[in-house]
């Protein structure tokens, strides 16, 4: 079936035979599993974030989410230097535009999170 599929495409399509398991040894593992955390949300709650682009206060609906999806990327990666700023890139790589609107979001997570180390 995935000689049918491939045979579909032009030669030299950059097809994988097998699809590339997210592994923690994989170099690029923080980035791709943030994109695939974030990407959750943009599949989910993408009507809610275009919605919020005339309305900002509807953003603050998606707090649980971003938290949620930090949390979820920072107990996989670790709770490092530049975690931060990763998870950040890929929110701008996953919504573009819309990454704005997600971002005080982030910061209030990141915020919080900081305070909480400090009790």
């Amino acid at each position: 079936m995935l000689k049918f599929l491939k045979s579909l495409f032009a030669p030299g399509s950059p097809i994988p035979d097998e699809p590339v398991p997210l592994s923690p040894d994989d170099p690029n593992y923080g980035d791709r599993l943030a994109d695939l955390i974030l990407g959750e949300i943009k599949l989910y709650q993408g009507k809610t974030i275009a919605k919020a682009r005339r309305d900002l206060g509807l953003a603050e609906t998606l707090e649980p989410d971003v938290r949620r999806s930090y949390e979820m990327f920072v107990s996989r990666v670790g709770d490092g230097e530049g975690h931060a700023t990763m998870f950040r890139s890929a929110m701008l790589r996953v919504f573009g535009d819309d990454a704005p609107i997600l971002e005080p979001l982030l910061q209030k997570v990141l915020l919080q999170r900081g305070l909480e180390k400090q009790k």
